[in-house]
């Protein structure tokens, strides 16, 4: 009887890290989400501003020197194939990457999603100034962002890691 008790202590406890680590981890994704989609976007910018390419060439440069070494979740090969079929705008196939994204990534805020699709918005505009203008106040924005999430992870990521791990010694106590 008492090894059954340790054994389910051990669990309890186990599982109570294991819940803290994953709170903690989706708040690190959260900020490399961020770190990786400005520099994507500053990428895209120089590119179709500067070296005049178009954006499914873009998109495939992105996909391999921006996200080729990261497990990050990112939009733009979801993005990039939908593209090639060309039947929609591109704001509603940007729209659409995004929706499938967010399904697999949770840790991605309901109000942070709009200013992810204004993404969108700004890669259909035909005009290049404009493009490029829109490209920069949304990097802006993201950018500030990452600073306010990194700021909070780092308060909030050791606190639930504690959290969870009280709690789950409470459980221990409660049930011995």
């Amino acid at each position: 009887m008492i090894i059954l008790k340790i054994l389910g202590s051990i669990l309890i406890i186990l599982s109570g890290y294991m819940f803290g680590k994953h709170i903690r981890d989706d708040m690190k994704n959260r900020v490399d989400f961020y770190t990786y989609l400005v520099k994507a976007l500053y990428f895209i910018d120089n590119k179709i501003a500067i070296e005049n390419m178009y954006l499914d060439e873009v998109m495939k440069q992105v996909i391999t020197d921006i996200y080729s070494d990261t497990e990050i979740c990112e939009p733009f090969s979801q993005f990039n194939i939908k593209l090639k079929d060309g039947e929609q705008s591109i704001e509603t196939t940007w729209k659409e990457s995004c929706d499938e994204l967010f399904a697999s990534c949770d840790y991605i805020k309901q109000d942070e999603r709009d200013d992810i699709y204004q993404i969108g918005v700004a890669l259909g505009l035909s005009d290049r100034q404009r493009q490029s203008d829109s490209l920069k106040l949304i990097c802006e924005k993201l950018a500030n962002r990452e600073k306010t999430i990194l700021e909070k992870t780092k308060k909030d990521s050791a606190l639930a890691m504690k959290i969870s791990l009280v709690f789950a010694v409470m459980l221990v106590v409660l049930i011995i």
